[in-house]
């Protein structure tokens, strides 16, 4: 039997050391003789048949055990994590320590080491649930925005007012230097909604089409453009046209342009809708509570850096995907928020390290409470994912893969557990 060393290292690491002795390699090195005698020409002999001293003739002894070795390292390797029921995470790094004919070889892996977690006792979790209310205040400006997005628009030469719509060129600049970005052109506003700089919108009121205009604000210190928050900067701006706003009345003829046939039904539809969406967020709100209570009580062995890295770098595919799907380039998004993306990567990383413990936290309990995912739910995901995939052949070649099917798996077991969760800690 091989001789095996175990020494724990900083990060989830194991290292491994292993000994074969010339007598446990005697296997090897007929194999790799076959293997050689395979591809060489040895004159008397079909390929596979000569043996081990005529290959050594042929090739040398030194590359022979070379060969041998690589077959002992793979076959030793696999059945020490087998007989030691070592659980590990990609691939290991394996260095040959020693290798020299008649010798022992010594070689050491080192290995990332699948976490380990001991989760805390789910009695004495509990999560308060909280109604998912819709207010009035949450009714009005919602039927309000409705009328807003309705809102027939008339070109005017009067001057703007709030209400108004305004197309306006618009440029920035800091102690008289333009502001990288800042120049926007035919740039809509909605006056009175509040939605751009705070005191900006007051300067435009009053202007004309052909107007231009020259002032100063302090931008807010939460402005995202760290380089100009709580800095005074200088606008300048040209009025391009103005559009007075009639926004409709909510009556019946205004819910059937919509579908609807009365305007108590389009108000009842608004009202579920919201109910929906509040509910939705209460649910999400649960879930993260269930995870952060679940982390902070339960006991985690070391993550292993290629585990976070790899959390990380997927969490950067789904914001790069994000902002691709709005139309953007990612690069763009890099310049905007001021960061490489090392230094996104590196912001991101205690995000990671949460969602990797939430799914050790998610596999543990699956595995506690047998929760599993049979063949018929993961054919019925499926099926929706082609249905929605329609036109799209690379993803519907995707859906037939082994690593999609498992992907899908993955999800709904998730999903599963959490429901499972929610069902016992939320009060």
């Amino acid at each position: 039997m091989p001789q095996i060393k175990q020494e724990p290292q900083p990060r989830g690491q194991l290292k491994i050391t292993v000994e074969i002795s010339p007598e446990e390699m005697q296997p090897f090195l007929k194999r790799a003789a076959e293997d050689v005698s395979k591809t060489q020409d040895i004159a008397g002999f079909r390929p596979g048949k000569a043996p081990m001293d005529v290959v050594i003739k042929k090739v040398g002894e030194m590359p022979l055990w070379q060969a041998a070795a690589d077959l002992a390292v793979q076959k030793s390797l696999l059945k020490t994590f087998e007989d030691e029921k070592i659980r590990t995470i990609g691939s290991p790094q394996v260095k040959i320590d020693k290798l020299a004919p008649e010798n022992s070889l010594i070689y050491t892996a080192t290995v990332n080491i699948f976490p380990e977690v001991t989760l805390g006792d789910l009695d004495k979790v509990a999560i308060e649930a909280k109604p998912a209310e819709v207010s009035d205040k949450d009714f009005d400006t919602a039927l309000e925005n409705l009328r807003k997005l309705r809102a027939s628009e008339i070109a005017v030469t009067t001057e703007a007012k709030a209400g108004d719509k305004v197309e306006i060129d618009l440029e920035v600049f800091q102690d008289r230097v333009p502001i990288e970005h800042g120049a926007q052109k035919k740039l809509p506003l909605i006056l009175g909604d509040s939605h751009f700089v705070p005191g900006f919108e007051e300067k435009v009121i009053g202007m004309k089409v052909g107007d231009t205009k020259e002032f100063k604000l302090t931008m807010p210190e939460s402005y995202h453009l760290k380089q100009i928050a709580g800095k005074e900067v200088e606008y300048r701006i040209k009025m391009l046209a103005i559009f007075q706003r009639s926004l409709p009345e909510i009556n019946d003829e205004f819910a059937k342009s919509l579908g609807m046939k009365s305007a108590d039904e389009l108000k009842k539809n608004i009202k579920d809708n919201l109910k929906a969406e509040a509910e939705s967020k209460e649910k999400v709100r649960q879930e993260e509570a269930i995870m952060k209570a679940l982390i902070n009580a339960s006991k985690f062995s070391e993550l292993p850096d290629l585990l976070v890295s790899s959390e990380t770098n997927q969490m950067i595919q789904e914001l790069e995907a994000n902002v691709t799907r709005q139309g953007g380039k990612f690069e763009d998004y890099l310049n905007h928020i001021k960061k490489s993306r090392e230094e996104l990567t590196l912001e991101l990383a205690p995000r990671a390290i949460e969602r990797v413990k939430s799914a050790l936290i998610l596999r543990e309990v699956a595995q506690q409470q047998n929760i599993s995912v049979d063949d018929t739910e993961i054919e019925a995901e499926i099926e929706k994912a082609r249905a929605m995939s329609q036109g799209n052949p690379d993803m519907a070649k995707q859906l037939d893969t082994p690593e999609y099917r498992d992907y899908v798996s993955n999800i709904l077991a998730s999903r599963k557990v959490i429901e499972w969760l929610r069902q016992k800690l939320v009060k």
